[in-house]
């Protein structure tokens, strides 16, 4: 099913990794391995200031990120050049993988993911695959993991929100927001 690795950094620590092969999945085995304490923990460590330079080297690989670590340290630093004739820019909480809800699965990342495959012509906007996307972040699976209450967190974050190109995304309305960035639904 799983096989989860384990891998130990340069200095010995623990170094969680998000290396998994799956073979065959059944919803009922998600269950039972606690992928999202795994999760939790490889964010965690990913999250920890110390580990950076370690996490950028690893990212610096061709199979992930492919980017030099240097520049991938600023991104993880949330320090990030905008233009190429800029210098650094702090960027608060630009890079947040651990604590509040940063690792819930919200159904409206999985809408935005999507929405971003649909605009950069990646897949056609139909409304099945709206459904299978909607689908696919299980915030039942995750609180049952974390022994949370299902009512602690919601499946979809209510508000409309502003990414990176300033448009408001509204997972409610995925055709208006394709709309203002000029596709056609």
């Amino acid at each position: 099913m799983y096989n989860l690795l384990l891998k130990r950094s340069r200095t010995d620590r623990a170094l969680p990794s998000a290396i998994c092969s799956v073979q065959s999945l059944h919803i009922e085995n998600i269950r039972s391995i606690r992928l999202p304490r795994i999760d939790i923990r490889a964010a965690q460590w990913c999250a920890s200031s110390e580990n950076h330079p370690d996490l950028a080297r690893l990212l610096a690989d061709p199979r992930y990120v492919g980017a030099p670590a240097d520049l991938l340290m600023l991104g993880l630093s949330n320090s990030l050049v905008l233009t190429p004739d800029e210098s650094p820019r702090n960027i608060p909480d630009f890079y947040t993988v651990s604590g509040g809800s940063a690792n819930h699965p919200y159904a409206s990342h999985a809408l935005w993911f999507y929405s971003q495959m649909v605009r950069w012509r990646q897949v056609e906007f139909s409304e099945d695959l709206v459904a299978a996307a909607r689908a696919t972040y299980r915030p039942d699976i995750y609180c049952d993991a974390l022994g949370l209450k299902r009512s602690d967190l919601s499946t979809m974050r209510a508000e409309s929100t502003g990414f990176f190109d300033d448009i408001l995304f509204d997972p409610w309305d995925l055709k208006s927001y394709l709309g203002q960035l000029g596709v056609r639904c």
